[in-house]
């Protein structure tokens, strides 16, 4: 997926009649897709739980293919609870939503 040219308003309808129906203007364009997103959460958000779990069990007791697999299953933990917060979230406005 190629980002459009610059200039372009790149949004779908979906986005625009999600935001029409809060009332708000879009402002940020999108120009990820879901697999170079979900690429980057596992790599920047499991690191610090893949360096605990590797100092402490996957080099001692697997070497380094230990540590690949144990890098999967940060990487998997990390998704499952990424999507239950996301799943909470998304059940209804709260405090810490932004409102203009």
């Amino acid at each position: 997926m190629t980002p459009p040219p610059m200039g372009e308003v790149a949004h779908t309808s979906t986005d625009a009649r999600d935001m029409g129906r809060m009332g708000k203007v879009q402002q940020v364009k999108r120009y990820f897709g879901p697999w170079g997103l979900m690429g980057f959460a596992s790599v920047t958000g499991a690191v610090w739980q893949y360096v605990l779990l590797t100092l402490i069990w996957s080099f001692p007791n697997g070497g380094a293919s230990g540590a690949f697999y144990m890098y999967i299953v940060c990487a998997v933990g990390l998704m499952l609870n990424t999507l239950s917060l996301a799943e909470m979230a998304s059940t209804s406005e709260h405090h810490y939503s932004f409102r203009t």
